[in-house]
């Protein structure tokens, strides 16, 4: 049975009521018990007994306050329509994954693993065509102070594809430094990559991608010998490659 009783807000505290009795209350509040398993202070109740609400469905939970959470959940009617929007969700997945409801979950871990298989094999391919590629870049290499520096507009399709790029670039040429440009998703991305002579020579990658990147109304940096930047202007890439280029020359002495 839901009992409600009206009683002042010490007589409340004295009872055992939970309540944020920090929170501005009136003289006399409204203390709801139900059975010996909750007593609250409560703005209105809608049940005579607990069994009323039938089946509680848990529909969020979030902080509110330091150490105090608010669960929020449908009851009656409105969590069985829950239940069931649930269960024909359930149905659509399995269907979708040519599965039953009971056997989802291994479905969907054998589908996981295939996944990162795919992507392992995927980047082990991209990271063979970036060695492949690397080579042919070598025959446009300038030289200064004894080190080997190639500015190059490449096509990869993401950074984390640049970046792989421009390392197998580094290994190939030894000693020097590798500046990459290219258009992704409408934009330009560069990757700068240098040997620790080329930094002791002075070059720093981190200025040398922030004066391309700016070029193509971009920004980024990094450390002298690694750095990455974007562009919102990728029309501008073969500018930016060059003005990189002016860049690391003028570092090195």
């Amino acid at each position: 049975e839901v009992i409600t009783k009206v009683m002042s807000i010490e007589e409340a505290k004295k009872d055992g009521a939970t309540a944020l009795f920090d929170e501005k209350y009136s003289d006399e509040v409204r203390v709801v018990v139900v059975g010996d398993y909750s007593k609250e202070l409560c703005g209105g109740t809608h049940l005579k007994r607990s069994s009323q609400a039938c089946l509680f469905k848990i529909v969020s939970e979030s902080a509110i306050a330091a150490g105090v959470r608010r669960i929020e959940g449908v009851t009656g009617s409105g969590a069985f329509e829950m239940v069931s929007e649930e269960e024909k969700l359930l149905k659509s997945v399995a269907e979708n994954l040519k599965s039953g409801i009971n056997d989802l979950p291994e479905r969907v871990l054998a589908l996981a693993e295939k996944i990162k298989m795919l992507e392992k094999n995927l980047e082990n391919k991209t990271n063979e065509i970036a060695r492949a590629q690397a080579g042919n870049l070598l025959d446009e290499a300038i030289e200064k102070s004894g080190l080997k520096l190639i500015f190059k507009v490449v096509n990869s399709g993401s950074a984390d594809e640049l970046r792989t790029f421009a390392e197998s670039v580094k290994d190939k040429i030894g000693q020097g430094v590798v500046v990459l440009a290219s258009e992704s998703d409408g934009k330009a991305i560069f990757v700068a990559m240098a040997s620790n002579q080329a930094v002791e020579a002075g070059a720093h990658c981190g200025n040398i991608i922030r004066e391309a990147a700016k070029v193509a109304s971009g920004g980024g940096g990094g450390r002298p010998d690694m750095a990455q930047a974007g562009g919102k202007d990728p029309s501008k890439i073969t500018e930016a490659i060059e003005k990189a280029k002016e860049t690391c020359l003028q570092q090195l002495k």
